[in-house]
């Protein structure tokens, strides 16, 4: 426990959101977190995440925006419980470039 306690004063919040498991294998980046959270932008490169036709797979769009709603509201309204009760997106076109989430 001492030394995640140790971590969490060394690592600043983007690279330990960048070192969450899933963001990790999808290789996500994060290219601004606010430090009151109320402005997150994060990569998703496409390479490791295509599907078989070759466009970004959607199971990795749903991941890469679940959390990052929760753990800013988390931030913002501390002391209350925040989960992700519903999700969904709209798939407009295939998308075939690396995605760039701002929350």
């Amino acid at each position: 426990m001492q030394i995640l306690a140790a971590l969490r004063r060394r690592l600043p919040a983007a690279k330990r959101l960048e070192w969450y498991p899933p963001f990790r294998a999808m290789r996500v980046s994060v290219l601004e977190l606010a430090d009151d959270w109320r402005s997150v932008r994060v990569l998703l490169p496409l390479a490791p995440n295509r599907n078989p036709g070759g466009g970004m797979f959607g199971g990795a769009m749903a991941c890469l925006a679940d959390p990052i709603a929760a753990l800013a509201c988390n931030r913002v309204f501390p002391g209350n419980q925040v989960w992700t009760r519903s999700l969904a997106l709209d798939f407009r076109h295939e998308g075939r470039s690396d995605l760039e989430l701002r929350f």
